[in-house]
């Protein structure tokens, strides 16, 4: 390569490699080859003598040593610093050359299972491990997953004790990366099953086990941040990177898991409550946020055991998970009002304001959530528990025979003849001999803080045999028969299904989104959040969430009775009404005294405050008499009428009043342009755009059926009156000179000239090739930035908006009304420039 060829282009280090190989092979040092500086140089250009000694098991298990190797000694330099130490700039080579993307060094490691053991060693190190050498170890790994992905997850899956080393060194972010980056090879189509595996092996309950108040806080927020993301991986949905739906994330929502979760959460007598509150419920929320079943390509309730059966990769249900937390709700509420740690009073530039805390907070975006997860489909259809059992319970039931596969291949062009194609059943069988993980199915015990060790059980599961092809037809059949109601086929298989009791008396408890909405009323929640957003007037995130939550109360379907329940007891129980009077009231107050500056809350409360006006508006003639008290109130009266009114003008004002683009030809216009207003299309369009921003749908079509009239009689008549947009420009443009000093005129004039001159000194520099090219870019930009600044009207776009009209006012409307408006429509869609009186 042309860097070899010279001086200066790496010449010199290649000969001093080159120099360095060819001595015989037991004087070659490596620690002074790796000291040249082209070595990395020549190792990425696949140099042949160079990979050739790379490649000899001694050298790359000298390089995993460099790796593994922990010489933490500084050097004094002559500056009287540190220099950096030689075995960290040796591991940092070793490293580079390992993780390198060099073929021949990558399937040399791999293969060597020798070389392989003594590089994942490392785990066995005692913590904590240093960050540097951890960080090498990952990266080495990680290639080797992309590089060699089935060699590597085999002997991953062949160490003992796996979740056990790796969980060790939780507190070290460069390990759980590794250990995200291992899940994270489980692509839908592979055959490699690593989630099952770990799922076998206990990796959810060995997380949650971290998770528990009596540990360091510190290790608590790493397991949670790895929980989340084998969630976010986990996620329903086709992103890169994503592996979907699997046996870690399904377990996450179990009953053990969730009843764990919260117990932890809600313990306030443990040291660290309120990190295990905190973590918890960040979580849930993710949750909640990348399993949302609405957003399912196939609905669960669309999925019969006949012609779906389950697999490990189906939707992830929230149901169990809503229905515990539900049930934890006083507990919460308890916590919300009297939290574990309380902060004392803050000095701000203000004077000092009590803060909310991360405890308070995070239980009302609990609250948000849940509700959220409350509104989705599957949790409000009153089927859709007890179909979710069955599905369970069936996949539990393959699963522990080896026969839910993760990607099931079904025929049922036949009733009577289904076949069945498990593509990964060889494979994760061969798996199991290779590293013994029949012995290793126990899960992990119940989780108690004297029980906190990370071993798992040596009790494994009772052995289940494999279900063969003509078994599985037998649980498919047996299946069928449950789905068709047919009582004596489903005992002919040694396949038991769920007991129609469960079922039944799953059916008979509330549906789950409606529970929660009980649960919310009876534990008085809507009012005690409505109760936080004005004792703490100065935490916008606080204020943020009680919208989310308000607006989800308000807008959600009124045909349902326990939203229509919910929504009314933010009114009778919640007093929203009085409390927004009291909000505007107090922060009135604020604002008259000297100095006087808004609450901090008020911009949430205008909104939410529209929200209750659309609400009362929509329902008003379902209220009981209770209800229509409260919203005839006098101050509430006064403040929807006069209050937000104003409120709502003084927001929907333009804050610099002209456009910047109108201002502009003020400036540059003298008396007799200015009063020329069909001269200035620009101009005009800013008139227009701003008319039509402060006006209806309506008075933009009048504007411009005047302004077509107008245009077609210029010609015929010059005594005609001015059309509305020039009568409104022409009352601007003179108001403007009316007012104008003769101080301003001579500003105005100094400008001029100052600009003249910068045009000529500019112009003396400049070809007229140039100038041309000038012109064109600005008529390009003008054009293109008139395109972007005055967009269509929304009256046209939306078609919508024109059926408010009622029928009486489209008979009453003249003929010519039709044609105008098609005539203003066309004008937009073809982008024209309406010039008028030239």
């Amino acid at each position: 390569m042309f860097w070899r060829l010279g001086q200066g282009f790496g010449f010199q280090s290649s000969s001093a490699i080159e120099a360095i190989l060819d001595k015989p092979e037991d004087e070659i040092n490596l620690k002074e080859l790796l000291e040249e500086n082209g070595v990395l140089d020549e190792c990425k250009s696949h140099n042949p003598k160079l990979l050739e000694y790379l490649c000899k098991p001694e050298v790359l298990s000298q390089l995993i040593d460099y790796i593994l190797e922990v010489d933490e000694t500084e050097i004094p330099s002559a500056d009287g610093g540190y220099e950096e130490p030689e075995h960290t700039r040796l591991s940092y080579i070793a490293s580079e050359i390992l993780s390198s993307d060099v073929w021949s060094i990558c399937e040399a490691c791999v293969e060597n299972k020798t070389l392989m053991v003594k590089l994942w060693s490392f785990l066995d190190s005692e913590g904590p491990l240093n960050p540097l050498q951890a960080s090498y170890f990952a990266k080495v790994n990680e290639h080797f997953l992309d590089k060699k992905t089935e060699e590597t997850v085999a002997f991953i899956q062949s160490i003992d004790n796996f979740v056990e080393k790796i969980l060790r060194h939780a507190e070290t972010s460069a390990i759980m990366d590794l250990l995200l980056k291992f899940i994270s090879m489980d692509r839908c189509n592979t055959a490699i099953g690593i989630a099952d595996w770990l799922y076998s092996q206990g990796l959810i309950q060995s997380l949650l086990r971290l998770l528990s108040p009596y540990v360091d806080p510190d290790v608590q927020f790493t397991v949670a941040d790895v929980i989340k993301a084998i969630i976010a991986i986990s996620a329903n949905s086709n992103e890169p990177g994503v592996i979907g739906p699997n046996s870690l994330s399904r377990e996450l929502v179990s009953r053990q898991t969730i009843t764990t979760l919260t117990d932890y959460m809600t313990d306030s007598k443990a040291p660290h409550s309120a990190t295990s509150l905190i973590n918890g419920v960040s979580i849930v929320i993710e949750l909640i946020r990348k399993n949302n079943s609405d957003y399912d390509v196939t609905p669960v309730l669309q999925m019969p055991l006949d012609t779906h059966p389950p697999t490990t990769r189906d939707p992830i249900y929230l149901g169990t998970m809503l229905r515990l937390f539900a049930e934890k709700i006083p507990v919460f509420q308890k916590i919300l009002l009297k939290p574990s740690t309380e902060s004392d009073l803050m000095p701000t530039s203000f004077g000092k304001i009590k803060p909310l805390g991360f405890e308070r907070f995070r239980i009302c975006e609990l609250y948000a959530e849940l509700l959220h997860c409350s509104n989705m489909s599957l949790l409000s259809d009153p089927n859709g528990e007890a179909m979710v059992m069955q599905r369970d319970h069936l996949r539990d039931y393959l699963f522990r025979h080896n026969s839910c596969a993760r990607d099931l291949v079904m025929s049922d062009e036949d009733d009577d003849d289904s076949t069945f194609s498990d593509k990964n059943s060889k494979d994760f069988k061969e798996t199991e001999d290779m590293n013994g993980a029949e012995d290793m199915h126990g899960r992990a015990p119940q989780i108690t803080k004297d029980n906190l060790n990370l071993t798992t059980t040596d009790s494994p599961m009772s052995e289940a045999e494999p279900v063969s092809e003509e078994e599985y037809k037998d649980v498919m059949e047996t299946a069928k028969a449950l789905h068709h109601g047919d009582d004596d086929a489903a005992s002919d298989t040694s396949y038991e299904p769920l007991p129609e009791s469960v079922i039944e008396d799953a059916k008979k408890l509330p549906v789950i989104g409606d529970f929660l909405k009980i649960e919310f009323i009876q534990n008085n929640v809507i009012p005690t959040i409505l109760d936080h957003f004005f004792d703490y007037p100065w935490n916008n995130f606080l204020h943020n969430v009680v919208y989310d939550v308000v607006q989800q109360v308000l807008n959600a379907p009124m045909d349902k009775d326990q939203n229509y329940a919910l929504a009314v007891d933010m009114f009778k129980q919640g007093k929203i009404t009085e409390k927004i009077v009291y909000g505007q009231e107090l922060n009135d107050k604020k604002v008259a005294k000297p100095s006087g500056f808004r609450a901090g809350y008020m911009g949430h409360l205008t909104i939410i405050a529209d929200e209750v006006v659309k609400f009362v508006e929509h329902y008003s003639s379902t209220f009981d008499q209770e209800l229509l008290n409260l919203i005839n109130d006098e101050k509430w009266q006064n403040f929807v009428n006069k209050t937000l009114v104003e409120t709502r003008n003084r927001d929907n004002q333009l804050l610099g009043g002209l456009e910047p683009s109108m201002v502009g030809y003020l400036e540059d216009m003298d008396e007799g342009e200015m009063l020329d207003a069909n001269n200035l299309p620009e101009m005009q369009f800013a008139l227009e755009q701003e008319l039509e921003s402060n006006s209806s749908d309506d008075d933009v079509v009048e504007v411009h059926r005047e302004l077509s009239h107008n245009s077609s009689s210029n010609d015929e008549d010059d005594g005609n009156d001015e059309d509305p947009l020039s009568r409104e420009m022409s009352r601007r443009l003179s108001f403007e000179s009316a007012n104008d000093s003769d101080q301003d005129n001579r500003d105005h004039f100094a400008q001029y000239m100052s600009q003249q001159i910068s045009d000529n000194n500019a112009n003396q520099f400049s070809s007229s090739d140039e100038d041309d090219d000038d012109d064109d870019e600005v008529v390009e930009w003008v054009s293109r930035g008139n395109e972007n600044k005055y967009p269509r009207s929304n009256f046209f776009i939306n078609g919508s908006d024109r059926e408010d009209f009622s029928d009486s006012e489209e008979e009453d409307g003249n003929d010519s009304s039709d044609d105008d408006r098609g005539f203003a429509e066309e004008e937009y869609s073809d982008g024209l420039v309406l010039n008028h009186g030239k």
